[in-house]
């Protein structure tokens, strides 16, 4: 069984966008909450928010790239990959340690960032076997790639 991680990654990042328009706080979605917050004086925390929103549909969109079979470079993927991991998990953190209970968007957002950070990391393990980001999944193929990344000389 074939997976493109790299397209499933992209799928995280769209449940990523889909968390913000459900209640993240109280009956707040994301850009309600963003407004908030620019308009109690912490602009920053809700222009992060609207950032956040706007890497996940892009990289939603690279997801659409890559299905239609346009290359995009791996850089810009990773680097929207990260801001939309690091992103969401800061706002869980500070959410939770100012004591808001979490709602339904924000696990969703959560779940998709973590979805979104493991298959971006398979994919770039297999990205170093250059076999169309395509890899069989099994757990020999994946202990024979960290096998080589440990001895790259005896790989060859």
């Amino acid at each position: 069984m074939y997976f493109n991680f790299r397209v499933i990654s992209k799928i995280g990042l769209l449940l990523v966008a889909i968390g913000f328009f459900m209640p993240i706080v109280s009956v707040l979605s994301g850009f309600s909450l963003a407004d908030l917050l620019i308009n109690l004086g912490q602009t920053l925390r809700g222009v992060l928010l609207y950032i956040l929103f706007a890497f996940a549909l892009a990289g939603t969109v690279i997801g659409v790239l890559l299905v239609s079979k346009i290359n995009v470079p791996p850089f810009i993927d990773c680097l929207v990959t990260l801001i939309c991991v690091s992103g969401s998990w800061y706002f869980a953190a500070t959410l939770r340690g100012e004591g808001v209970p979490f709602q339904a968007g924000i696990s969703v957002m959560l779940v998709g960032s973590t979805l979104a950070l493991f298959t971006q990391l398979l994919w770039s393990l297999s990205y170093l076997d250059p076999t169309d980001y395509k890899v069989q999944f099994s757990l020999v193929e994946f202990d024979t790639k960290l096998q080589r990344l440990k001895d790259p000389i005896d790989a060859s």
